[in-house]
């Protein structure tokens, strides 16, 4: 498959799938894929949507009225690891309220 054709089979393609197409075929220098994204840019066959996005556009089609299906952007959004929130990482010494004196694990507790 030539590059015409993984344009064509992909409406909206990340750098990393660029990437993986290009070592398939024995290219994986990083300076060919960025001649490529240039020479596909100016060409107007590739809209670039974010770093690390592209959208194809149609051959023959013009780069400024080209619709971009926005779920097709998003199911091309890189996967990012969720973040677990931090407020509750650590407790607050005002959170926790104590009734009475503490208890040690040595003494009996006594109802």
């Amino acid at each position: 498959m030539k590059l015409n054709e993984f344009l064509s089979r992909h409406a909206v393609f990340t750098v990393d799938e660029l990437d993986r197409f290009l070592s398939v075929r024995g290219s994986g220098n990083p300076n060919t894929r960025k001649s490529l994204l240039t020479y596909y840019r100016n060409r107007g066959r590739i809209i670039p949507v974010r770093r690390g996005l592209y959208a194809t556009v149609p051959l023959g089609g013009d780069p400024a009225t080209s619709p971009v299906d926005p779920h097709l952007l998003a199911a091309g959004r890189p996967a990012k690891p969720a973040q677990t929130p931090q407020i509750f990482s650590r407790p607050s010494r005002t959170a926790v309220s104590r009734v009475g004196p503490p208890v040690s694990r040595s003494q009996p507790i006594v109802s």
